[in-house]
């Protein structure tokens, strides 16, 4: 909300910082809320669900920003958006219960362990959840998933995370800016990198029915391999024409929604005592990805290529992480 308030380009930084750092910890909390939260056999693919809701969100700002700007500037944009978070953290703390696992793990005699448990589970004796939970959860090193039992795997999983997240925020940084220069107007362009998130939403819930069967990895490599023909076809294909509509749903598909069914991978390749671990360090490396990404586009961008050129680059990052969740779990069953 400050953000629209800046007088200059230095409190415009600070408060752009300091919104990438409460959305970038939101996340996580909400993955292990939801993940505490939701039958252990629905996990995965409500976490997907979640995950779609996400690219939702953009899509509802991307429609309501443009009008929001055109009458009354950029700084109410960011107003509006500010108001959003406040409304949601205020709901959260209203109606939201505390972790159990935080709760018996750090204050084993609090009260609200009772009433937690009997509303998620009537019937349930919240003393044997306590004593069955209590202890059962311990830190682990980084180095334990680059052990040798788990290093093919998890160095699959990082560059497979890294690649997604780098195609993907190159897309959201210069998707517009890259249709704009191949002769859309400015409209259009801001709508065309929405296509992205719909196609991601799309894609998420598709892949949440796969990764409630167990059948995650061949969806995200046929996923992938569309995307790759997608970005192929910007090239064969005008400007002008149609289909480049499918085309941005396409790829949305594969980059957007195939990084939340990665979220699910990262979970399902470890046992249970080191999961968290690897669950957070997946994250944290695709965040590399998502800061070169954007990196990237800028110096590709100073070179002047058309825009199917630029997009054609974005397969060799897209096969690779086809070929990344192809292998997974070969190594998987190899090591285990």
């Amino acid at each position: 909300m400050f953000t629209g308030l800046s007088e200059n380009l230095a409190q415009l930084t600070f408060w752009r910082f300091l919104t990438g750092v409460g959305f970038g910890a939101s996340i996580p909390n909400a993955t292990a809320i939801t993940s505490e939260f939701v039958p252990a056999r629905r996990r995965a693919a409500l976490i997907t669900v979640m995950y779609a809701n996400i690219a939702f969100g953009a899509v509802v700002a991307g429609f309501a920003a443009p009008p929001v700007y055109a009458a009354y500037g950029w700084p109410a944009v960011f107003i509006l958006g500010g108001a959003g978070p406040l409304i949601v953290g205020l709901m959260l703390w209203l109606g939201l219960p505390e972790s159990v696992r935080f709760l018996i793990e750090k204050r084993p005699g609090d009260k609200r362990i009772a009433a937690i448990v009997t509303r998620l589970a009537p019937g349930v004796d919240s003393r044997n959840v306590t004593l069955a939970t209590r202890g059962g959860v311990e830190r682990q090193s980084v180095f334990t998933l680059l052990a040798p039992g788990y290093r093919p795997r998890t160095l699959l999983l990082w560059v497979g995370v890294a690649l997604n997240m780098f195609s993907l925020y190159f897309l959201i940084s210069w998707l517009p800016a890259l249709l704009n220069t191949a002769g859309w107007s400015p409209a259009d362009a801001s709508r065309g990198g929405v296509m992205l998130q719909i196609g991601g939403i799309i894609s998420g819930l598709i892949l949440a029915w796969y990764v409630d069967r167990g059948r995650t990895v061949p969806a995200m490599v046929a996923a992938y391999l569309v995307t790759a023909a997608s970005f192929g076809f910007f090239s064969i294909l005008p400007a002008d024409s149609k289909f480049w509509w499918l085309l941005l749903l396409a790829i949305g598909a594969g980059t957007s929604g195939t990084q939340f069914a990665f979220n699910a991978l990262s979970a399902a390749f470890y046992p249970s005592q080191i999961r968290s671990t690897g669950v957070g360090w997946a994250v944290g490396v695709g965040r590399i990805g998502a800061i070169l990404g954007p990196a990237f586009g800028g110096f590709i961008l100073s070179a002047q290529l058309a825009t199917p050129y630029v997009l054609g680059l974005l397969i060799i990052p897209v096969l690779l992480c086809a070929f990344c969740v192809m292998f997974l779990p070969r190594v998987w069953r190899e090591t285990d």
